[in-house]
């Protein structure tokens, strides 16, 4: 397989979310909440996982990747940005990569409810923001904070 790199370049101008990644299997996308397997076919590579993991995870977080089987990190790419979940799996060792936006999208463009906006003034309490993955919790989040 190419690089993760050279992955990531060449569906940047899909309009995916996530990408999936998977020693021994084909790279997925996912796009408007579908997974798509990446066209060429071309499986990921333990090799290609392995570089990638290296060369973005810093020594503490390899070290935790080892113990306990899962580490987080960022990456930007170019102009394109992505929060990594490198993870130990039975099928074998993988990555997914959540596409960030390089902008926060105001309330009014999230169509959040009014009740919403009021817990902005709460000083005491907690608030959840809960939803499956893709939903736009981290988005609303980053919108509210904005």
């Amino acid at each position: 397989m190419q690089t993760v790199d050279d992955l990531l370049t060449q569906v940047s101008m899909t309009p995916y979310s996530d990408v999936h990644l998977v020693c021994g299997q084909v790279p997925l996308l996912r796009v408007h909440g579908d997974l798509q397997a990446i066209a060429s076919g071309e499986r990921v590579t333990a090799q290609a996982l392995a570089d990638f993991r290296e060369r973005v995870l810093q020594a503490s977080q390899l070290a935790s990747y080892e113990l306990e089987g899962d580490a987080d990190a960022g990456l930007s790419l170019g102009a394109q940005r992505f929060r990594l979940n490198f993870f130990k799996a039975s099928s074998g060792d993988g990555c997914a990569l959540r596409r960030l936006s390089d902008r926060i999208p105001g309330m009014d463009a999230l169509r959040l409810p009014q009740a919403l906006r009021a817990s902005l003034a709460l000083d005491k309490g907690l608030v959840l923001v809960t939803g499956p993955t893709g939903s736009g919790k981290s988005t609303t989040l980053a919108s509210l904070l904005d």
